[in-house]
């Protein structure tokens, strides 16, 4: 825990709500975003039938368990960051990423950064329904019980962490995962192989390490790869403006979800 932080806090309770009262402060002064997602739907009316949908609210029940779950599981531990964390992009933010694959419904899918398999859910959900599509997903874990050199993991993490006994996405209901590839590593050292195979893709999410260069390197990596029309979705695009300089560097203008989640379309 920095010194800032330690200043602030005195127990692991305290330093959850400070988290997330520094976050959504430093979202609302810096990054005053409305939603506009909707622009790229017909209508009000399509983008709010794909978030209503009784799948999408069965699915976001059932993770709330697997919370309640996660925190049993984790109680009293601390990890290199402190403090364990649930290490997911919010829920509203996955269902506008469920419903912009429920929209253009794309057929091969990369993401880095699974961790306990929140938004990795979604997803598989928006392909189970559209029956189609394939997502090939790539993750360096921090798992309970390991040991990993201090700086294994850089700097941009926060404390995200899978149980020990877990693997990477175990939260992910069974019946969704036959459309789904799991590599464990890396992304500077899987990602290239696996575009190279892929050779065109159609959607690809990044949340990973998130750092400027490997954010940079993610966006450069799979935007050569992007079909025309597809997507690239970043999760933290807060935590360092690489997300801004690459819209800046290939000249499309960024759509955001949420205020810590954007898109591009190539």
């Amino acid at each position: 825990m920095n010194d800032f932080v330690a200043k602030k806090v005195k127990n692991t309770k305290q330093y959850l709500v400070f988290v997330d009262k520094y976050f959504s402060n430093l979202f609302k002064k810096y990054f005053k975003r409305n939603s506009s997602i909707k622009t790229v739907f017909n209508n009000k009316k399509e983008f709010v039938s794909f978030l209503n949908e009784s799948e999408v609210t069965n699915l976001a029940k059932e993770l709330s368990e697997k919370r309640k779950l996660f925190r049993k599981l984790v109680k009293g531990r601390t990890t290199l960051f402190d403090i364990y964390r649930w290490g997911a992009i919010s829920i509203s933010d996955c269902k506008g990423l469920y419903s912009l694959i429920r929209k253009f419904k794309p057929e091969v899918l990369v993401e880095t950064g699974v961790c306990n398999g929140i938004s990795t859910a979604f997803i598989l959900l928006a392909l189970h329904k559209n029956k189609k599509g394939k997502l090939y997903s790539i993750d360096f874990p921090e798992i309970d019980g390991e040991i990993y050199e201090e700086d294994c993991f850089g700097e941009k993490k926060g404390g995200a962490m899978i149980p020990r006994g877990k693997r990477p996405g175990w939260v992910i209901p069974k019946h969704l995962c036959d459309r789904w590839t799991l590599i464990v590593g890396k992304s500077q050292d899987e990602l290239p192989p696996l575009i190279l195979e892929l050779k065109e893709i159609d959607f690809f999410i990044h949340d990973s390490a998130h750092t400027y260069d490997c954010m940079m390197f993610e966006y450069e990596e799979t935007y050569a790869a992007l079909r025309s029309k597809g997507i690239l979705v970043s999760d933290d695009i807060v935590w360092n403006n690489s997300f801004d300089d690459f819209c800046k560097k290939t000249n499309k203008k960024p759509i955001y979800i949420g205020p810590n989640v954007g898109f591009i379309i190539k």
